[in-house]
């Protein structure tokens, strides 16, 4: 596994064996074809979903669970969300590219997933005829603080996948602490309560609209963001995920 302090070492192999895996380092001699970044047994994990998933909020369920309505993880809650899309839970693998995908130097593996996730989903996402394609925004400091929006790369290259336009419409209005840090599932809602508005000028009357993030744990964040977009006349939000904690 390539660490983040390994990424020098990742551009440095590039400039002199171009064509290696982001993940691993393989070159194509010893991992295969290089596809969207990753050699064929990176992606081959990454990009294979064993599991049944909730179609309303991505979580894992029981071969015989109905995935056409609320799962018992979502039943209770109003996500405002008519689908979530996912790569995968997260784990294995797909958590390593995402914890890489955070650091400084995670940008371009950021954009490399958002390829990996239309070439997967897409005829999924495709059926939903969809209008635009957005992101979780990232409050301003933080992104200072990191270098770029691993949101905001996913949702830029799978727009690109889906010829659909990418409309950066929200603001995150308020700093709050990361929700990976937050204690319990009724402190990550009550964090993002308020925390996100649209820009001025958005007209989203009639407009089904794909909201895109890396990792979807209790689904506050992106319930916050699509009450947001229906209040300004938004017909339907879908998600399109990563992972799924």
């Amino acid at each position: 596994m390539a660490w983040p302090g390994h990424r020098w070492l990742f551009h440095v192999t590039e400039l002199i064996t171009p064509n290696r895996c982001w993940v691993c380092l393989a070159g194509e001699a010893e991992g295969g074809p290089i596809r969207h970044g990753l050699c064929f047994s990176c992606w081959k994990e990454v990009a294979s979903d064993p599991h049944h998933r909730c179609r309303r909020c991505a979580a894992t369920i029981g071969a015989f669970t109905e995935g056409d309505q609320a799962c018992p993880t979502c039943r209770a809650k109003d996500l405002h969300l008519d689908s979530t899309v996912r790569l995968g839970p997260y784990e294995g693998l797909l958590r390593d590219v995402i914890l890489m995908m955070k650091t400084p130097m995670g940008e371009g593996l950021a954009e490399q997933m958002g390829h990996l996730l239309a070439e997967v989903k897409g005829e999924e996402l495709r059926l939903k005829s969809l209008h635009l394609v957005t992101c979780v925004p990232m409050y301003w400091y933080r992104r200072w603080q990191r270098g770029h929006n691993q949101a905001d790369r996913l949702a830029r290259c799978l727009s690109q996948s889906l010829h659909l336009p990418y409309v950066p419409h929200l603001l995150r209005r308020r700093y709050g602490a990361a929700q990976e840090v937050q204690p319990s599932a009724s402190a990550r809602w009550q964090n993002v309560r308020q925390a996100f508005s649209l820009r001025a000028g958005a007209n989203l009357k009639g407009q089904r609209i794909l909201v895109v993030d890396d990792v979807m744990t209790t689904g506050a964040t992106l319930s916050a963001i699509a009450q947001c977009l229906r209040r300004a006349g938004a017909e339907e939000v879908h998600a399109a995920i990563l992972a799924r904690a």
